[in-house]
């Protein structure tokens, strides 16, 4: 339920930045927000696809200390890879766009 009134908003919010904008503009909208969903996706798909079995394993096996220590480093880990993510797509903004972007006016 919760999913379809949020699909049902981001179709509200598409139309209105379409409406009020002008092609470019929505364009440049959509091609930023999908790059940002399509990256924090794919990270949260794979940690979520390895972290809970993993983190229920070592707590089975181990202890909770142990599984929390693990979920620290997985953690910190994850945050230097996004890291360098966002640098990496800051420095190659313009080939991100060309790439993300294609067909737009």
């Amino acid at each position: 339920m919760v999913l379809a009134v949020s699909k049902i908003f981001g179709f509200v919010r598409s139309m209105a930045i379409n409406y009020q904008f002008k092609t470019e503009v929505s364009d440049m909208y959509f091609t930023a927000f999908t790059f940002t969903t399509l990256v924090q996706s794919l990270i949260t798909a794979s940690v979520v696809a390895a972290f809970i079995p993993t983190y229920t394993g070592i707590q089975a096996r181990e202890n909770k200390a142990k599984a929390d220590l693990f979920a620290n480093k997985l953690l910190t880990v994850m945050m230097m890879i996004t890291a360098v993510i966002s640098l990496l797509s800051f420095i190659f903004a313009d080939y991100v766009v060309m790439v993300m972007g294609q067909g737009y006016t």
